[in-house]
């Protein structure tokens, strides 16, 4: 019952130490992490995986793009 209603709390100093975290998160999750609906693959790798298929249908290739934080 007490671990249901805990949450994690984070404490920044500046508005850029948020940022930072926040676009660390959404890194994570577009990079790594495994979405049921997509059979447990990352989107990247089903982005790939388009690309492989048909690369006409894209702009540029998407492995020549670095992951990196925007900023």
């Amino acid at each position: 019952m007490i671990k249901r209603f805990t949450n994690k709390q984070f404490h920044y100093e500046n508005i850029n130490e948020l940022s930072t975290h926040v676009q660390s998160y959404l890194l994570y999750y577009n990079y790594q992490k495994k979405i049921i609906k997509l059979k447990y693959i990352t989107p990247y790798d089903k982005i790939i995986e388009y690309y492989d298929l048909d690369s006409s249908k894209f702009n540029f290739n998407p492995t020549l793009n670095p992951m990196k934080l925007n900023k």
